[in-house]
């Protein structure tokens, strides 16, 4: 049985102590927070009477854990992830990685020094469209993949908390929901595919969204948030990879479109995937154009998170031959993939504040 532990509690984090409830081969033991989350724990998680603290780092000296699940802010994974990792403890920490490149690869060889597993919270790759779509394009049916396509744009997506504060948050869009975007990509297209050159461009915040009431969208206004805003709003990019496709990037948490939108696609010499919003393969068939649907859309939010929450588990509890196989399937996002793509973030913001192309060396 893993003894399992809970550093965070806010909302992501209590729908992977949902995940873990589920799992019968983990057990929460101790839960920390510093919020009063800490105080009104879930009932299925009170029945099973965990230890409470509200320092990680008494947590892990005082309590006997196999493995913590990590859910802070971006600007505290760094010093509570090698904390962990120190005490030989196995980590699952929620995205993105690092505030920067350097600190996901000083986690990732900790993690290696330490013989213990870390783990990147990319849930987007538990996805049964997004397996499918994984086992689609690394079947080759798509020829040489020349254009991938990542557009994730929201009319207006302003949280009233650390999000928007650069020191906290690390950035906006582009470590926000482009390192979903771009983690997502690396995963179905398979292999170690590597950015090598980029050029971006962020938009800074529009004053005109401080004037959005909260009611027209659901989101917190801008205007009430107690943290200073000062993220980009809009990211677009071009990124060359080591496989000669190209990447377009298309960012927002604010721009003035009709409506919100994500997609996801794969071109090819022989044919094209669209992933989102519906999985689609786009090809010609006997000299005729042809759409083949694969009837899977949507996305399951719990179900991705419990299907990640066990294959953490099981990296943590099974023997080193059996998870190669865990491995091999591709699903998790290693501490290895955390750096790639903390690279990859690294050169992105570079990219923008110099208007310059950025090479990246490996």
């Amino acid at each position: 049985m893993i003894k399992l532990g809970f550093i965070g509690l806010g909302a992501i984090a209590l729908r992977h102590v949902d995940a873990a409830l589920k799992c019968e081969q983990a057990s929460i033991v101790a839960v920390c927070s510093k919020s009063s989350y800490v105080k009104g724990l879930p009932e299925k998680l009170s029945q099973l009477s965990p230890e409470l603290y509200t320092d990680y780092k008494k947590m892990l000296n005082e309590t006997a854990l196999d493995a913590v699940v990590v859910s802070l802010p971006p600007s505290e994974h760094f010093d509570v992830v090698l904390y962990a990792l120190n005490h030989k403890v196995n980590v699952l920490c929620e995205k993105p990685p690092a505030m920067t490149a350097s600190q996901a690869l000083e986690m990732l060889e900790c993690a290696k020094k330490n013989e213990v597993h870390l783990m990147y919270a990319f849930m987007f790759r538990f996805s049964e469209k997004h397996f499918r779509a994984a086992e689609i394009v690394q079947s080759g049916i798509l020829g040489k993949i020349n254009l991938i396509r990542l557009e994730t744009i929201r009319r207006f997506a302003l949280a009233g908390s650390w999000y928007g504060n650069k020191a906290i948050a690390g950035g906006g869009c582009v470590i926000d929901i482009g390192s979903h975007c771009l983690d997502l990509a690396r995963f179905i297209i398979g292999g170690d595919v590597r950015p090598v050159s980029v050029y971006a461009k962020t938009f800074p915040p529009c004053p005109i969204f401080e004037t959005v009431k909260s009611g027209s969208t659901g989101w917190v206004p801008r205007s009430s948030n107690s943290y200073d805003y000062d993220v980009e709003e809009a990211a677009f990019a071009i990124i060359n990879l080591s496989n000669g496709a190209v990447v377009e990037l298309l960012l927002s948490n604010a721009l003035h479109v009709k409506q919100n939108f994500k997609r996801i696609e794969f071109i090819g010499t022989e044919a094209g995937l669209e992933v989102d919003p519906e999985l689609e393969l786009h090809t010609v068939d006997n000299g005729v154009l042809r759409d083949i649907h694969y009837g899977i859309a949507g996305f399951d939010y719990q179900g991705s998170l419990d299907s990640q929450m066990k294959c953490f588990i099981d990296l943590v509890n099974l023997s080193d031959s059996d998870t190669n196989e865990i491995q091999r399937k591709g699903c998790l996002s290693s501490a290895f993939d955390g750096w790639v793509l903390m690279k990859l973030v690294d050169a992105l913001y570079e990219s923008a504040e110099s208007g310059c192309l950025v090479n990246i060396t490996w």
